[in-house]
């Protein structure tokens, strides 16, 4: 780039566009600082809403990544279930997605299920392991617990 060409653009007018965008920046400034919980997609909405102004997602994401401006929500990661990769024990399939059976007591399948309450602001979790006979989809047994581990099983 020449020289000549560094100081046009440095001493240029600055187009309308430009000026929009900047009024639209003030505005999402305001939004975040408001709520910074709001992602660009809500923060479009909000402006749409609120201030009139319509724009295009695309326009308030790029603003927003020049601004610097990111939703502050953070998810946990609750699972409980492990990658196939990592597993420490892979069972062997020997019913191979035959899921009937002839007579009773033949084939039978466990699972185990987790349940959310809450004792006022407290969080609890409790697990199901019910054993299911293929035959008659009747449950044999079942136990249920506060920890999920191989006992529970």
């Amino acid at each position: 780039m020449t020289r000549a060409a560094y100081y046009k653009w440095l001493n240029r007018d600055i187009i309308a566009n430009e000026l929009e965008n900047q009024q639209i920046a003030k505005k999402i400034e305001e939004i975040h600082n408001e709520s910074p919980d709001k992602g660009y997609r809500r923060i479009r909405d909000d402006l749409e809403r609120y201030h009139d102004i319509n724009v295009n997602d695309k326009r308030v994401l790029r603003i927003c990544r020049k601004k610097d401006i990111k939703s502050t929500i953070k998810y946990a990661n609750n699972g409980c279930t492990h990658q196939a990769k990592n597993s420490q024990y892979i069972a062997e399939n020997i019913l191979n997605r035959e899921f009937y059976a002839e007579a009773p007591d033949q084939k039978w399948l466990t699972d185990v299920t987790e349940f959310k309450y809450y004792l006022e602001a407290e969080k609890h979790k409790v697990y199901l392991s019910a054993i299911l006979d293929l035959y008659d989809r009747r449950i044999v047994s079942f136990v249920i617990r506060d920890r999920n581990d191989n006992a529970l099983v």
